[in-house]
């Protein structure tokens, strides 16, 4: 449901103002554009992988997570028809707290370590 399924006709307006929602979660990136009012236009995800080391260590690449967010909001702008301009607000969210650790060029050092709870 979420692969880049437009929900409904949009007029492109120059009036028009749109919202974007992202959510990093723990497998995959999902990203919402909606009108004002809440009414979905388009929607997309996009997996990455999780990293499994060793024995007990989850990790995932920084990277991933930031070129699924930029792949997620090119699919919807590009599904909706609309122009980036008319998207005026923008919340990524994510839930867990997993480090990223970074040099002093804000570069990435290694992949994050992952929070993640496996029950049997």
């Amino acid at each position: 449901m979420w692969r880049g399924q437009v929900k409904s006709e949009v007029m492109n307006s120059e009036e028009s103002e749109f919202l974007l929602g992202s959510d990093i979660g723990t497998g995959s990136c999902k990203t919402v554009l909606a009108d004002q009012s809440g009414r979905v236009i388009a929607v997309a995800a996009k997996e990455y992988p999780t990293l499994f080391p060793r024995e007990g260590h989850v990790e995932q690449e920084p990277e991933a997570w930031y070129r699924a967010f930029c792949e997620t909001t090119r699919q919807v702008i590009r599904d909706s028809g609309l122009k980036p301009a008319s998207v005026r607000a923008i919340c990524v969210v994510g839930v867990t707290h997993n480090p990223v650790l970074l040099d002093t060029t804000g570069s990435v050092l290694r992949p994050a370590i992952h929070f993640r709870i496996d029950e049997a």
